[in-house]
């Protein structure tokens, strides 16, 4: 068939099939990119949707605002054309009170749930009465207690996150308004919480507004003064005193020490798993660990004693397979007194500088480490490893910080055969692990060495191969980035190449590469393997992915029609998923500076601001973010 003859046919189909699908369907029908589909109505003047009639218009005046399946009623046309002719009526649809649901009866009567509930509340949340908002905030590592929040509301509300924390939002009046009433927001009683329910309101004051410390058993609870009056009332059922101190201004701590620490926890804790995270669990049973294992150490105490002709007893020496004696003053002073370090690590042993580290028992509190140690690839611990705020505790020495290290290193050298600076910025790409190896050993070289592990050496390139490298990468993928060619772990770094040849771009002409610059990157026009035209190299990566792995897309697909923020229908997303309802949108100008970077901005906070308005799920994709876009594109298909 002649290209001339299949023009035709499908010019006929889509004349007789344009009212009653949408351009996407009909690509996809006629095995046609979208935008073909597009030119052709636009040349032979093919209005996509008949005008909206009187029945129609009130109709949808009817149920918008409250009818879940208001877009049912209109099957000949799409979600989208709905929701532009509504926001032109003005019409607003309720769309968190339906797209999210809640356990709506939860706080009508006190019980455990509700009572743990309430003490998560109280201890870290943020209630907005005048804006019907209760906001959960917490730090990225612990994801587990907004998830426990979610469970108990037995809601489907998202977590957000943000660059410094995630965050649970509750928009429910009612819920509010209970929670409001219950905690007696705004004045200084405290709650009416039936005595056989004050433990669980104390669990749930743990979760966020507690903290525990295992090595010397403590517990504090912070927060304001009438809470800490509740807490107290259940601490007096159970026989136990603390010691109270004022923090700032309507905030106090509540400080239980020792044996009673222990006594408290172990009645809040029993029978209330359930209600506690992962967090507040591992912090629990490290207590409880440490203080079985000084125990036992002072019960046999004297067992480890003899006696030596006759005079008093003295210390058995410890074996040193499991314990290594490191005097205080060497640690950290030279590469040569971490070498004791390692062979501890290795062994999973403890090492002993005055005080013990337990190498095992660090690991599996630092979440990061436990995750690159049990799980199997680097690739799948990156979307964990980046959401910790912090490497270590704070309170944790720098002789057991080097122990973990040597541990993590000698880990991924048995691994992968080899440890570079590198692979280690990869393993965490939002906090760079290979310098903390650095400030923590002095440089990278020596924490390898400290570690046992051969230092790695430089390769004698010459001219020709870096330059044949170049050419190899750029025939490969059809351009060549400064990010993309360093991002490839199969050829020299950049590095290399600048020093060789003076810059990046002295090294493409030597290699007679076109030279892409900075603004050639996002605003050369070029063709994706699937015929879309697209605005920058950027969006080609992108599309090529997606249609790689079959995920269907449409390019520069309409915002919909809004008074303020779109009235001229002009803002387009670079990328539309229909199987997903997901934008997604390139930022690849983001740093520009000048009138064009400005007036790019205003233009993506327009779109910010419209997808607030309509709560449209756009995925907003950064330069940085093409470092793991394989990665992003294999999450969205997932989804």
């Amino acid at each position: 068939m002649s290209n001339n003859v299949k023009r035709v046919k499908i010019i006929n189909y889509v004349r007789d099939h344009y009212k009653k699908m949408t351009n996407t369907q009909l690509a996809k029908k006629l095995n046609v990119p979208v935008s073909f589909i597009q030119e052709i109505k636009a040349k032979h003047g093919f209005v996509s949707r008949s005008p909206w009639t009187e029945d129609e218009i009130r109709l949808l005046k009817e149920n918008y605002s409250t009818n879940p399946a208001v877009f049912d009623l209109f099957p000949d046309r799409t979600k989208q054309a709905v929701i532009t002719k509504a926001a032109e009526l003005g019409l607003k649809r309720e769309v968190n009170m339906h797209k999210y649901v809640y356990d709506e009866h939860v706080f009508d009567t006190i019980n455990k749930r509700s009572a743990s509930l309430l003490g998560i509340t109280a201890a870290k949340a943020y209630i907005y009465v005048r804006l019907n908002r209760i906001e959960y905030r917490t730090d990225h590592a612990r994801r587990d207690a907004l998830q426990l929040i979610k469970t108990l509301y037995e809601t489907n509300i998202p977590i957000y996150t943000y660059e410094q924390y995630i965050a649970l939002v509750i928009r429910y009046p009612e819920l509010i308004n209970k929670v409001v009433e219950l905690l007696k927001v705004g004045k200084e009683e405290s709650p009416d919480i039936p005595d056989e329910f004050l433990k669980d309101f104390v669990v749930g004051y743990l979760v966020l507004g507690g903290k525990i410390a295992y090595k010397t058993p403590r517990v504090r609870f912070s927060g304001h003064d009438k809470y800490m009056r509740l807490i107290e009332r259940y601490m007096d059922s159970i026989g136990i005193k603390g010691a109270k101190a004022e923090e700032d201004v309507d905030k106090v701590s509540l400080v239980i020490n020792g044996d009673d620490a222990l006594k408290m926890l172990e009645y809040i804790m029993k029978n209330s798993y359930e209600m506690v995270d992962s967090y507040t669990l591992t912090r629990y049973n490290l207590l409880l660990k440490h203080s079985s294992n000084s125990a036992n150490a002072a019960l046999h105490e004297d067992v480890d004693e003899e006696i030596v002709d006759g005079n008093k007893p003295r210390k058995k020496p410890q074996s040193t397979s499991s314990v290594l004696s490191i005097p205080s003053a060497s640690v950290g002073a030279s590469v040569g007194s971490d070498s004791a370090l390692v062979k501890g690590a290795q062994n999973g042993g403890t090492i002993n500088n005055g005080t013990t580290v337990d190498v095992e028992s660090i690991v599996d509190t630092t979440p990061w480490v436990s995750h690159l140690v049990t799980d199997g690839s680097r690739n799948d611990s990156v979307p964990i490893l980046e959401h910790n705020k912090h490497f270590f505790p704070r309170n944790m020495s720098q002789h057991e910080k080097k122990a973990i290290l040597i541990f993590l290193l000698r880990h991924l050298y048995d691994k992968y055969g080899r440890v570079t600076y590198q692979m280690l910025r990869d393993l965490m790409p939002n906090k760079d692990l290979s310098r903390v190896c650095e400030r923590t050993f002095g440089s990278f070289n020596n924490a390898l060495q400290a570690a046992g592990i051969p230092i790695n050496k430089h390769h004698n390139y010459t001219d020709e191969y870096l330059l044949g490298q170049l050419r190899k990468f750029y025939n490969e993928h059809g351009f060549i980035t400064y990010d993309f060619f360093n991002d490839n772990k199969d050829y020299p770094s950049t590095s290399v190449i600048e020093r060789r040849f003076g810059s990046w771009s002295n090294a493409l002409r030597m290699a007679n590469i076109p030279i892409e610059r900075t603004g050639a990157y996002f605003g050369k026009t070029c063709v994706a393997l699937d015929g879309h035209l697209c605005d920058s190299i950027g969006e080609r990566v992108i599309d090529d992915l997606l249609y790689n792995n079959n995920i269907r897309h449409v390019l520069h697909y309409p915002y919909p029609h809004h008074d303020l923020y779109n009235d001229k229908l002009l803002l387009k997303s670079d990328f539309y998923l229909p199987d997903k309802e997901l934008y997604i949108e390139y930022l690849g100008m983001q740093d520009v500076k000048g009138k064009i970077g400005k007036k790019y901005r205003e233009y993506i906070s327009r779109k910010k601001m419209l997808a607030k308005e309509y709560d449209l799920r756009i995925l907003w994709i950064g330069k940085q973010d093409m470092r793991r876009i394989e990665d992003i594109v294999k999450e969205i298909k997932d989804a």
